[in-house]
This record gives structure tokens, sequence and C-alpha cells, in this order.
């Protein structure tokens, strides 16, 4: 048969004292590290933050900057414009001797036919290009024999034809005679 000794000697207990002391000590360095950490951010957040800030003052000075082109851009859209509108001017002691897009216009209107729109004009030194709208097909093609038969424009050229809900869109393209 066999015996079993249950009898613990003294220097055992002490062992699973130290042990238990182990334990103790590892989980106060986790706590250590813990607080260290939550320490330490304490000191990094509003570092984060006062950088953070900074970028976003960066970024709003620099979308400034972004505008003040934006309106340059406007501004030299405007001179582009001026400049277009001088080729078209020629002024002598202060009075309008020649107004080229006016004359355009004008031919443009003698030819027009009734029941036709004009919803888009495009003028370029030689050439037209114009939207019109009419109500049916018969006063589109009135107008483009008017075109055609015009004594200011040459080279017609129907660029687009289009049905449409409020009746016939068409785009030509002409050339001004000289």
């Amino acid at each position: 048969m066999t015996t079993i000794n249950l009898h613990q000697s003294q220097q055992e207990d002490n062992s699973f004292l130290k042990s238990g002391n182990k334990g103790m000590f590892f989980s106060l360095g986790i706590l250590a590290v813990i607080v260290l950490l939550f320490a330490a951010l304490k000191f990094y957040v509003p570092v984060v933050e006062g950088k953070d800030n900074a970028l976003a003052e960066t970024i709003l000075v620099e979308k400034g900057k972004i505008v003040n082109l934006k309106s340059l851009e406007m501004s030299m859209d405007t001179q582009n414009r001026l400049t277009e509108i001088k080729k078209n001017l020629e002024i002598e002691n202060e009075n309008v001797t020649r107004l080229e897009i006016t004359k355009v216009l004008d031919y443009l209107g003698e030819d027009m036919s009734s029941g036709m729109l004009v919803s888009e004009f495009e003028y370029d030194q030689e050439k037209v290009v114009v939207s019109f709208k009419a109500d049916n097909f018969n006063n589109l093609a009135l107008q483009i024999f008017n075109l055609k038969n015009s004594k200011y424009f040459d080279e017609i050229n129907i660029m687009d034809v289009a049905r449409s809900e409020e009746g016939v869109e068409c785009n030509i393209e002409m050339k001004i005679k000289k």
C-alpha cells in the first residue's frame, strides 16, 4: 500500500509567501506604469492641441491667400474684357467712332424673322455663333434662309438642331462679310 506524506516543512510555507509577494510587486509595477502613462498623456495632449490650433491658423492664412488669388483671377478677367472692349471701340476726341459689335447686332437684327428668339450670342472678330429658339421648324427654316441670303453674313454653318419642350433650338456659326 502506498502512503502519502501530507506533512509540509516550514521552508515550503515561506516560498509560498515569497511568490505571493512577487505577484503583489508585479501588480504595483503595472499600476505605476499606467499612472506614469496617464501623467505623460496629461502633458502631451495640450502640446498636440497647441500644434493643432497652430495648423488650423496656418490653414486659414493659406485659404486667405487662395481667396486673394481668386480676386486676382477676377481682375485679370476684367482686364481681358476691357482689352476686348477697347478693340471694338475707337475713341477719338472723347467720341466713339467705331463700335463693331453694335454693327454686328444691328446686322443680325435686320436678318431676324418673327417667331425667333436669340438665346446665346458669341462674337469673334471674324465670326459669330448664335443660338436660336423657334416655335417650330418652319420658322427656323425661314430664319436659316434669311441668314443664307444675308448681305452681312457669309459661310452659314448649322452646327446643331434639336427639338426641345419649348420648340426647336439651333446653333449657327457664320462669318461676317467685310
